[in-house]
């Protein structure tokens, strides 16, 4: 028994053991020609007659929603609080990073650092274009949908907290933030908590 118990610990730590399969759905999107993805987690609890909160988690460089859904820990909280998580993919580019050139998946959004990233796709249309794929779907909570972002993810949540706040009710930014020394206007102010 104790060894079972130790393998199973391996395997949460690992992470091989994966959030609740069944209630795993990738989704496919079209934004200004170019195919998008995102991954939903929808709690076993959810019977579509009671309204249920949904909240973003966006990924770092080199990763995609399917990654986060897995690794996060966010679909098993979904799982376990009744709400929809909501985990989208950016898209692939090519930048130069201390004057390497490489390709990797990256929001679009510059951070205060040193590299560049070619002109890329409207991730904030994007997003938007998921809110109301999801709310068309799904019934979401009135002013309840939230946004949170690790590392890249946590930039694109910084800009979502000044372009997306006319939909979001709070923004949490995980190791990334907003620019240095620069003043932002949001759509409306709304809570923010940088970690």
């Amino acid at each position: 028994m104790k060894s079972l118990l130790s393998f199973i610990c391996f395997l949460m730590v690992s992470g091989f053991l994966m959030a609740q399969p069944g209630n795993k759905i990738r989704m496919t999107t079209q934004v200004d020609g170019k195919n998008r993805e995102y991954y939903l987690h929808i709690p076993s609890l959810y019977d579509g007659q009671t309204a249920v909160p949904m909240v973003f988690m966006l990924h770092g460089t080199s990763g995609d929603g399917e990654k986060m859904y897995e690794t996060s820990g966010w679909a098993e909280l979904a799982e376990r609080e009744n709400l929809i998580a909501v985990f989208p993919s950016s898209l692939r580019y090519k930048i130069v990073d201390g004057g390497e050139e490489k390709t990797t998946t990256k929001w679009n959004t510059l951070p205060d650092a040193s590299w560049y990233l070619q002109p890329g796709a409207d991730d904030i249309k994007f997003l938007r274009k998921v809110v109301s794929e999801v709310r068309a779907n799904y019934k979401i909570g009135e002013n309840k949908i939230y946004l949170n972002g690790f590392s890249n993810g946590g930039q694109m949540a910084a800009k979502c907290a000044i372009e997306l706040s006319d939909l979001l009710a709070a923004v949490c930014m995980n190791a990334g933030s907003f620019f240095l020394d620069t003043v932002y206007v949001p759509n409306r102010k709304i809570p923010l908590l940088y970690q």
